[in-house]
């Protein structure tokens, strides 16, 4: 059995290496190491959902352990008892078989996606980047992902001292829940910093817009830009806002839209613009590129909305806000 299990996984191992690059079979097989190193210390435990999840484990297997020795009587009356290892035995099978199904699930969700996707598994151009949409789906699942690590609150729009100097944006506030890790970030010093300006003058796909035909990758300082702006009126210097305090709905509020002009580097804490002063009428609102007919937006539910030039201002200014009745 043993010598099966071994074969099993040395035939695994083989087929990944056949099917990618060596690197590539080395991400797949320990990818999920560093992964784990740069998510973990962002994990905030919540106390009471812990200890119900730790009563629920308990009182499983107290039951399982009662049903045991309830069976070990009736089936084998003079046999031994039902022994507390079978019992820590069939929590640990139903956990194991439990984690197996969630990740079977996702491991379909992900291959379906991949497999209907647009965009091609392998091709040239800037690695990461994928369409339009799927970079504004990625932004929303790291604010969102920020949102739930940080007990609702979403990230500041930017961050700055006591006497105003420049700190940090709300891009780089997002990396880590976008597969980035941000531990060689000062975050106590400028970002455009003598320590930090070899991080920020990268030029990160996820915030570069592939609806660009020749897209502009960074400033004349050689900062990497952003295509992408925040709603003014969700996230900005002032105090975070939680995402229970969006009355007027997630799914009906902006969260970040695409840009056209005025390209801000993805470090600068001062990158949002206001939903209601319009689309496409320059550096202070939001556009797509003109081949999109249209701007595509991050709602603050982590969806994706599209909408196209022309459409009645009254919309962007409702959808720009995110409180009722203000």
């Amino acid at each position: 059995m043993r010598t099966l299990t071994v074969a099993a996984i040395m035939a695994s191992l083989v087929m990944i290496a056949v099917a990618t690059t060596i690197e590539g079979a080395v991400t797949i097989v320990f990818g999920w190491v560093p992964f784990l190193g740069r998510v973990l210390p962002e994990v905030k435990p919540d106390g009471p959902s812990v200890v119900v999840g730790a009563l629920a484990l308990l009182s499983f297997g107290a039951g399982v352990h009662w049903l045991g020795r309830s069976w070990r009587r009736t089936a084998n009356p003079v046999g031994g008892r039902w022994r507390v290892r079978w019992t820590v035995a069939v929590v640990l099978g139903v956990v194991v078989l439990f984690t197996a199904g969630i990740s079977i699930i996702g491991i379909s969700h992900q291959v379906a996606w991949l497999a209907t996707s647009e965009q091609p598994l392998v091709g040239e151009g800037l690695g990461r980047g994928g369409s339009a949409e799927q970079n504004a789906k990625m932004i929303g699942f790291g604010l969102v992902m920020y949102a739930s690590a940080n007990k609702d609150y979403l990230p500041p729009g930017g961050t700055f001292a006591a006497d105003g100097e420049m700190r940090h944006s709300w891009e780089t506030y997002i990396l880590p829940y976008m597969g980035y890790s941000t531990s060689g970030i000062d975050m106590n010093s400028p970002w455009h910093g003598p320590e930090n300006q070899k991080y920020f003058k990268c030029v990160l796909p996820d915030f570069i817009n592939p609806g660009f035909r020749t897209p502009p990758l960074d400033d004349a300082n050689g900062f990497g830009l952003s295509h992408y702006a925040v709603n003014s009126r969700v996230l900005s210097a002032a105090k975070p806002m939680t995402l229970s305090e969006i009355t007027n709905g997630a799914s009906n509020t902006i969260l970040v839209g695409e840009v056209n002009v005025g390209f801000k580097p993805w470090g600068h804490p001062i990158n949002w613009r206001d939903p209601a002063a319009g689309q496409n009428q320059g550096v202070s609102t939001f556009g797509g590129p003109a081949s999109s007919n249209g701007t595509t937006f991050v709602m603050a539910d982590g969806s994706v909305r599209f909408i196209r030039n022309g459409s009645d201002p009254a919309v962007l200014r409702a959808l720009g806000n995110p409180r009722v009745n203000e």
